[in-house]
């Protein structure tokens, strides 16, 4: 027996059914999202990654900032990515020579005509930040730009980094955005799914709701192979704090002894209507040599891994259907609240 509690429904709870895939296509104009990784846009080149129904472009400016802009010129269609970037800034359409400042995103040069004065139009350039060592980008309604909450969850909750050593990656999962987020946000599946769990023993021992900073705090038994046995640490809980900020972002920071962390943030790109990219951070304060940077960076693949293989493999995903909510799915009706709000559902 796995200890299981009875499964029961959440009460008022308006949102029970999972988000249809289709939805996805919403985000994009209604929220910052990340578009890639800042190691990822090469110096003096076009970074180009296509989305759904479109295609986006990101370059590295000359002081060091970043403009985001759709791959499609506005002359004739032609893709901006397959033109030149120079040291001015400018981009440079393939087709028929129209270029563009990245920054002002206005035409600066066309073979056709001397005068670009007289040239109308400029290239759909679109508001962009960096945040955890990522591009993000609004590509909505400028008087509609949501307030970016990504840089709300915090490594450790004071602040204090000092001590902390980061690492980075991403991989793509062939499953949508959403079921992808709820995963992230699913209690039992950490300590059910994961080897560094606790299989036998899945359970919390307790949990604490926020739900003002969409998270909740739970204990479980570490098992036979977490990084707390391993390290022999006494006592026999994790304590895991899980949060999220709407649409694409989550936290899972980890306690043990007596002030060890490890804290794994993740942002999500929709790259299709059942196909996401997943960009990882891995953030601790213990073995923090340069060497156990593939130690952890081989678990934290191997914890994808195992994600992918149910994530991959749902029935029917992406279709909207009456789905059994127990206690434990508490954070991830938090979510369908919230992301019911964002996206003008609720």
């Amino acid at each position: 027996m796995l200890g299981f509690q009875c499964p029961i429904h959440v009460p008022n709870v308006d949102i029970n059914s999972n988000f249809a895939s289709s939805d996805v296509k919403h985000l994009y104009t209604c929220s910052w999202l990340p578009i890639c990784r800042e190691m990822d846009v090469p110096d003096r080149k076009v970074y180009n990654i296509d989305l759904i129904d479109s295609s986006i472009c990101v370059v590295r400016l000359t002081d060091g900032s970043y403009s985001v802009f759709n791959d499609r010129c506005p002359h004739r269609g032609a893709k901006l990515s397959g033109g030149t970037f120079d040291d001015k800034n400018c981009i440079q359409c393939p087709y028929h020579g129209m270029k563009f400042d990245c920054k002002t995103s206005r035409v600066t040069e066309f073979l056709e005509t001397d005068d670009v004065k007289n040239v109308k139009g400029s290239m759909t350039t679109y508001k962009n930040r960096v945040y955890d060592n990522l591009v993000w980008a609004y590509m909505g309604d400028p008087e509609l730009e949501p307030k970016f909450h990504a840089d709300e969850l915090k490594i450790v909750s004071n602040g204090d980094t000092l001590d902390f050593v980061s690492n980075y990656g991403h991989c793509d999962i062939e499953c949508g955005l959403f079921d992808v987020e709820e995963n992230l946000l699913d209690n039992i599946h950490i300590s059910y799914v994961h080897s560094f769990g606790n299989r036998m023993n899945p359970n919390p021992i307790d949990t604490i709701k926020y739900p003002n900073d969409r998270g909740n705090h739970f204990f479980y038994k570490f098992g036979d192979k977490s990084f707390a046995n391993l390290m022999d640490v006494s006592g026999e809980l994790l304590s895991v704090y899980n949060s999220f900020r709407e649409p694409c972002s989550a936290m899972s920071r980890v306690s043990f002894g007596e002030s060890l962390v490890k804290t794994v943030r993740v942002h999500l790109l929709p790259l299709g209507e059942h196909k996401t990219r997943v960009f990882w951070g891995i953030h601790r304060n213990f073995l923090t040599a340069y060497v156990l940077d593939q130690v952890f960076e081989y678990f934290m693949l191997q914890t994808l891994t195992e994600d992918k293989a149910i994530l991959e493999n749902l029935y029917n995903p992406g279709v909207p259907v009456k789905q059994i909510l127990t206690e434990h799915d508490w954070l991830i009706v938090q979510y369908r609240k919230r992301m019911a709000a964002h996206m003008g559902t609720k």
